[in-house]
């Protein structure tokens, strides 16, 4: 069995989001889709839009024949809770596709289906739909439009910051404040926890007179500069430079 990952010809409806990166790495509610699926244990491979294939660039290994493919689309939230549906899925073997909107969300395609040799970002979704697989009611959710993004990351936001921190590599320096290696605190930084946790991975730099109110996640390698307020459910990327007041 192989996972892949495939961007539609629909990604276009996200922009400005995900011009510089595949929408499979988008961080969102703290996570990426593509981080989820590794959790799985199957191996992954990718179809991205045209302009992330660099001259030279060599493509993603093309699923084995003989052999049982799940694809999942690019644009699903990054919800952890979707890891078990897909291992259950992936588990059972049974040929299906569902939809999400009006766009394929993910099929799980037999041996032997034939997709052609020229998949792509554009033709993707219409070759699974000439499958003519066996039909499931939906059962993840796209994200369409750049304003859904952002419901997207309240709805899942939670349990993926719950799922974080379970995943190990924190150390809990006060009430449902945890932090990873290496994180440098200015003794003056204030922490609120009674809406949710603070996280803080490793190597982030918090200075002098900063608010960080729960629940919320600073990414490996930030620096907060001085008088800042992090707060009201915000994620805050891998080795950014925040001040003010992020919300």
């Amino acid at each position: 069995m192989r996972i892949v990952l495939f961007e539609d010809n629909q990604c276009d409806n996200l922009r400005p989001i995900g011009l510089f990166r595949p929408l499979y790495d988008l961080q969102i509610g703290s996570l990426t889709l593509r981080e989820i699926v590794n959790i799985i244990g199957v191996p992954v491979s990718c179809i991205r839009r045209g302009h992330f294939i660099l001259p030279g660039m060599k493509p993603d290994p093309a699923p084995p024949s003989g052999k049982p493919v799940f694809y999942l689309n690019a644009s699903v939230e990054p919800d952890i809770g979707y890891r078990d549906i897909i291992h259950s899925v992936i588990k059972a073997g049974d040929p299906f596709l569902t939809t999400s909107g009006n766009r394929v969300a993910a099929a799980l395609v037999p041996p032997g289906a034939r997709l052609g040799s020229d998949l792509s970002s554009s033709n993707i979704g219409p070759r699974l739909l000439e499958l003519g697989l066996p039909l499931a009611e939906e059962m993840v959710r796209t994200i369409d439009w750049p304003h859904e993004a952002v419901a997207s990351h309240l709805r899942v936001f939670p349990r993926n910051l719950a799922h974080v921190i379970s995943s190990g590599g924190y150390r809990e320096i006060e009430h449902d404040v945890f932090v990873g290696d290496n994180v440098d605190l200015a003794r003056t930084a204030a922490f609120e926890t009674a809406k949710g946790p603070v996280v803080i991975d490793s190597g982030v730099k918090v200075m002098h007179f900063t608010y960080l109110e729960g629940p919320i996640r600073i990414g490996e390698g930030t620096k907060v500069i001085e008088h800042s307020s992090i707060k009201d459910v915000t994620a805050v990327g891998a080795g950014c430079k925040v001040g003010g007041e992020v919300e």
